[in-house]
């Protein structure tokens, strides 16, 4: 079967087979992965500004997601756009009081459609971040992003002060106890030394707060404006190889879209997640013939990939989410307490 029919149009049957499954994550044969859409609220390109997204402009999106089959979708802004007075005043003219009610208006609208919403919103503070939470599963906090690079370049804020930002953001995510996504964007003039440092920051997290979800590593820029070098795949391993020796090994590290040869590589050192894939490269002829591959290679170590949340299981498990998110994560932690009494009991027999 192929992505595009698995992402189209289905039957109501056809649906219903491929809802979440949660319970089999663990087991020995299963690679999980996440099908997701990204929205972005608010971009930059050409040194010009987007208009600010009309909440009720992202209902369509998160319906046709929904409809085919995405349980994640990421939120995503390039910088606060409250630092505008103009913007300021347009949140007003809306009738938000903050601009992180109208974030939490916007995540709730995805979850009602379905969806379990994903943010990468740069700098929140931590009353912000506490009140996101209650709609939110995962928070985005990358050490360094090609978001970065590119206000560093347009003078729009300097490298050195994203980083100290972004370290604050990782640290209060971890204090809050909140579900985080952390890593950074990997071009092949990144120095190892850089993604050492890197690495030592989020091993000390994880080590410190048991709130690492995952190490995203992202490969593909969101900027046209400026120009990267993709990573090779000895800069994609040798990555791999400095983030592996410090980071936990229950901790996944997921490079985006990873080549089928990279992937091979972290399979036999038993990487048991995948990341997610987003709708537009599932779609694409290139991201069909990509899946045809990877099921290939998963034949050869005996594995079969699985659906998820953008919150795995092992987060599911220990309630690490919301009571509003809940709604959709209850039912699945009582699955898992059951499916783990019935085990000890078959242990004992």
């Amino acid at each position: 079967m192929g992505v595009g029919y698995a992402l189209g149009n289905k039957s109501k049957k056809q649906a219903d087979e491929e809802e979440i499954l949660v319970l089999g994550e663990d087991d020995s044969d299963v690679i999980t992965y996440s099908k997701s859409t990204t929205i972005s609220l608010y971009s930059y390109s050409e040194k010009k500004y987007t208009n600010l997204k009309i909440p009720y402009s992202t209902i369509k999106s998160a319906k046709t997601a929904r409809a085919s089959g995405i349980r994640e979708v990421v939120y995503e802004v390039f910088h606060r756009p409250d630092r505008s007075s103009l913007l300021r005043s347009t949140l007003d003219l809306w009738g938000f009081d903050t601009y992180v009610n109208y974030l939490y208006t916007i995540c709730e609208l995805g979850f009602l459609e379905g969806l379990v919403p994903v943010v990468d919103f740069g700098f929140l503070t931590p009353d912000e971040l506490e009140q996101l939470y209650e709609v939110v599963a995962i928070i985005k906090t990358p050490l360094y992003s090609d978001f970065d690079m590119l206000m560093d370049k347009d003078n729009i804020r300097k490298l050195a002060r994203s980083k100290e930002i972004k370290q604050k953001n990782l640290s209060w995510c971890s204090k809050l106890n909140l579900p985080i996504s952390t890593g950074f964007f990997l071009h092949n003039n990144l120095s190892n030394s850089q993604i050492d440092n890197f690495a030592d920051q989020i091993s000390d997290c994880s080590t410190n707060y048991d709130t690492v979800h995952e190490v995203f590593i992202n490969t593909h820029s969101r900027c046209p404006d400026i120009k990267f070098e993709n990573p090779s795949i000895p800069k994609l391993l040798k990555t791999y190889e400095i983030l592996r020796n410090k980071i936990p090994s229950h901790v996944p590290i997921i490079f985006q879209h990873a080549p089928i040869k990279v992937l091979d590589e972290l399979i036999s050192n038993k990487e048991l997640d995948i990341g997610c894939y987003s709708d537009k490269f599932l779609f694409s002829n290139t991201g069909e013939k990509y899946w045809n591959e990877l099921t290939s290679m998963l034949k050869k170590h005996n594995k079969r990939l699985q659906q998820r949340f953008p919150l795995r299981k092992s987060f599911i498990k220990e309630q690490k989410y919301s009571k509003k998110l809940g709604q959709v994560f209850d039912s699945f932690k009582y699955k898992i307490k059951k499916e783990l009494i019935e085990k000890q009991k078959e242990a004992k027999q």
